[in-house]
């Protein structure tokens, strides 16, 4: 992360992220535009995180929750419930961008869809991370960061040539689904600043796969 000046304000200071994701990689999102500035405000079921349950701990304290959760405020929504779901689209009212990674549909179903904040803000940039994007015979299907490793053959690629298919030791996928999906919010917010409008990011835990291995890829298509 490239340092401020002393006393100079973080990029992107003054606005309001809502955070409605859970365990790594939409996490990660917001946690990097919190990094740089942003105020996050992390949206938990009632239950908590499944990431707070998880994971290595000191002194009883989740520490994978702890650090996709830094810069962050948090509150818990049974999303379920009406009451909740009125709460969170006030809460949008007031926001810049909106964070989410449940199953495709989802959200449409509870009424939180992208066309349904839009008539709230209309600035607002609405980002849906899941594990293969929006459409397509596969959007519906949920996966974490092994599972893409696999099914996008970085798995296969990885480890001695004849051996068996072997996992990076690091979440990669999401790391690197984060650290996208936090660049292409940040350029939907400089592109509003140009049209004054939001819009609706569609970010898929397999598109990023693909681009890890471009290099790869276009060398098996190629020859």
């Amino acid at each position: 992360m490239a340092e401020a000046r002393p006393g100079a304000p973080l990029p992107l200071e003054g606005l309001r992220v809502i955070d409605a994701s859970s365990i790594f990689a939409g996490p990660i999102i917001a946690m990097t535009l919190g990094d740089y500035g942003a105020d996050v405000i992390k949206v938990e079921h009632p239950t908590g995180d499944a990431l707070r349950k998880i994971g290595y701990r000191k002194k009883g304290v989740p520490l994978w929750w702890k650090v996709v959760s830094r810069n962050k405020r948090c509150i818990t929504l049974n999303l379920k419930t009406p009451k909740a779901r009125e709460i969170l689209k006030a809460l949008v009212r007031d926001a810049d961008v909106l964070i989410e990674n449940y199953r495709a549909g989802a959200f449409e179903a509870l009424g939180l869809g992208y066309k349904d904040m839009q008539k709230i803000n209309p600035q607002l940039i609405y980002c849906s991370m899941t594990a293969f994007g929006q459409n397509g015979p596969r959007r519906t299907h949920t996966a974490y960061d092994h599972a893409i490793q696999a099914t996008s053959g970085i798995m296969a690629m990885t480890g001695e040539e004849g051996g068996s298919a072997i996992k990076c030791g690091a979440p990669i996928i999401d790391y690197s689904t984060g650290t996208m999906a936090a660049f292409a919010i940040s350029s939907a917010l400089f592109q509003r600043t140009r049209t004054g409008k939001g819009q609706h990011i569609d970010c898929a835990m397999a598109d990023v796969a693909m681009m890890l291995e471009a290099s790869h890829i276009a060398g098996y298509v190629n020859t």
